[in-house]
């Protein structure tokens, strides 16, 4: 074969690779609607509030990243809806207008969505748990709210599906805004017209917040992406934008973003183009991204009141205060696998963060791997059978966690000993998929931790959530051990309660969907969770124990003190229109609380009715 020149070479580069391959790894969107039936790999570079902007950098320094979604880097990701996730709509067009006469190639594009959801319940654990099983109105809730989401961008170029330039910016708008005057900004509430901007958890919002605004730069050889960005991969368990209607139990309702510099390439076309001369797109993509998480502008942070000091980026010389990390990305992405069935896919990912603070001896891996894999190996006709998961971890260590007794902040924002981390977590997902019907087996394990702040040898943080926006049932982890763990750690930091992800547990999640007629889906689950450690969430089973003169607070499968009990989960989804634009959900959810929770909460019972009405455009 003939060789090409340089110039040539990056010609066909920029011509080939860029809209064949490069769009797979910087999607600007996971919230664009994806069919069930056609996994994409749409990527976004996470919602939630992250370690790194949570405020005092030392304490939340490591290990690492109080939320794990701070530990994400952009990757793709193929929609679980094949394992389970709520299968959704073939892109819409949204809005898209050339602008400036047609005198450049401007285009104005916007994507979006807005949902309401009603909530109803029984049983819900409140801050009242002094007063176990004491009568309280409150546990008996009943509330709506919102969240809308555009993603307006600017692109420059003649290609339309790989402009040269791309300005793309998120907003949110009532997030997650609670209906009605919960601010009493009204003289009375008898009278009020004037809805406040309360969210569900209590605090005030903007009606409209600017989320994440980023440039992407498509170069011959690959991507350039800077600015503020969110981040999605796997199966969001470690990093989450906690965009779209991924979940079928319940929505996604935080918003993390990440400032950095990412550059995305295929090295083994670039490698053969050079060699041979063909351009044709290979299935390895690599990633390398650097992000400033805290400048530190607040100061040290050891201070009763830390405020803002009047050269906010130099408190410490030489960058010591501040908190960086450099992500290594990698992913065999292949489409092409069975010549049978366009669907099925064959896609692993690894992730290696290293993230670092130099005046509280920080240093911290993470590491991320996940993979999927989808196969018909009887045939077009035959069911597709899928395996899915993803595995995170969390070493290190630090003096900038204050936890256990004598652990304090000095004037230096440090401790007197090393805290160090070792965070295990992971999901799996075996199943089989059919024109109509969707069968899966999960199971998954988030490691607790017993000894958090009773050592006074042995500084240990084991003990990390999955990602909150990924949901796993109702009421189990959504509402049962939020609501516990709110309580438990309410005085601690923050990363170290649920909020509604899988937290201190091996659990086992079968589920079931049956599309009767296009656009109605039933929706079926059965989850059973038991507690990995028994510690402060848990204390009346702690003390049981240690009566009966056991000091062993690790727990096994099927250990009856250790359950932390069963829930049952119906869904009827509807949607309509073209490409899906409107969805309603209802969902119904009942659980019984096990030897380790029941003892913990108001009432062992709790259910849940919610429906959700939104539009995606």
């Amino acid at each position: 074969m003939k060789r090409l020149s340089i110039s040539a070479l990056l010609l066909a580069l920029a011509l080939t690779y860029a809209p064949a391959r490069a769009q797979d790894f910087v999607d600007q969107d996971s919230t664009t609607p994806r069919t069930g039936d056609e996994p994409t790999a749409p990527v976004e570079t996470p919602a939630g509030d992250s370690a790194a902007t949570e405020g005092a950098a030392n304490a939340e320094a490591v290990p690492a990243a109080q939320d794990p979604a701070a530990a994400g880097a952009s990757g793709p990701t193929v929609d679980t809806a094949d394992a389970a996730r709520e299968p959704e709509a073939p892109p819409s067009s949204g809005i898209d207008a050339e602008i400036l006469g047609g005198r450049m190639p401007l285009r104005f594009q916007m994507t979006g969505w807005f949902r309401s959801r009603i909530v109803s319940g029984n049983g819900f654990p409140t801050e009242n748990f002094s007063s176990a099983r004491a009568p309280d109105p409150s546990i008996n809730p009943s509330f709506a709210y919102m969240r809308g989401h555009i993603e307006p961008s600017i692109t420059y170029g003649s290609v339309r599906e790989m402009p040269v330039v791309a300005l793309r910016t998120q907003f949110d708008l009532l997030n997650n805004v609670v209906f009605g005057d919960n601010a009493r900004l009204s003289g009375t509430p008898l009278f009020t017209e004037q809805p406040s901007g309360t969210d569900i958890n209590g605090i005030d919002v903007p009606p409209i917040q600017l989320r994440r605004a980023w440039l992407e730069v498509n170069i011959p050889i690959g991507q350039i992406r800077v600015g503020r960005m969110g981040a999605y991969g796997g199966l969001g368990i470690l990093f989450n934008d906690g965009n779209g209607f991924r979940n079928d139990w319940g929505d996604a309702n935080t918003a993390a973003a990440f400032d950095r510099v990412l550059f995305a390439t295929q090295p083994l076309t670039i490698i053969r183009a050079l060699a041979t001369g063909d351009t044709r797109p290979t299935p390895l993509i690599l990633a390398v991204t650097h992000d400033w998480l805290v400048e530190d502008p607040l100061g040290l942070g050891a201070q009763p009141n830390p405020t803002r000091s009047t050269f906010p980026f130099a408190t410490l010389g030489n960058g010591a205060d501040d908190v960086e990390e450099t992500i290594l990305y990698l992913q065999w992405l292949q489409k092409d696998i069975n010549p049978l069935r366009s669907t099925d896919i064959l896609d692993i990912g690894m992730l290696n963060i290293y993230r670092t603070q130099q005046q509280t001896e920080t240093n911290v891996y993470v590491g991320d791997l996940f993979w999927k894999i989808r196969y018909a190996f009887l045939g077009n006709r035959a069911p597709s059978l899928f395996f899915n998961g993803e595995v995170t971890t969390i070493l290190g260590s630090s003096r900038g966690l204050p936890l256990g007794p004598g652990q304090f902040l000095d004037a230096e924002g440090r401790t007197p000993n090393v805290t160090t981390s070792a965070v295990w977590g992971g999901v799996v997902q075996l199943g089989a998929a059919a024109a109509n019907w969707i069968g899966t087996l999960e199971a998954g394990y988030a490691r607790g931790d017993h000894n958090i702040f009773s050592s006074t040898t042995d500084y240990r943080l084991d003990q990390r959530v999955l990602n909150p926006d990924y949901h796993v049932g109702l009421i189990m982890y959504q509402v049962a051990l939020a609501g516990r763990t709110a309580n438990a750690y309410a005085a601690q930091l923050g990363g170290l309660q649920s909020r509604g992800g899988v937290w201190n547990s091996k659990y086992f999640f079968p589920q079931f969907r049956y599309t009767v007629v296009p656009g109605l889906d039933l929706h079926g689950a059965f989850l059973l969770a038991w507690a990995d450690q028994l510690n402060e969430a848990f204390p009346s089973t702690v003390a049981a124990r240690e009566a009966a003169g056991s000091t062993r607070m690790s727990c096994k499968v099927f250990e009856g003190d250790c359950f932390l009990g069963w829930e049952a989960d119906l869904a009827v989804k509807v949607s309509w229109g073209e490409n899906d634009v409107m969805r309603w959900s209802t969902e119904f959810g009942m659980m019984n609380a096990g030897g380790a929770l029941a003892l913990e909460l108001q009432q062992s019972f709790i259910w849940t009715l919610q429906s959700r009405i939104a539009m995606v455009f």
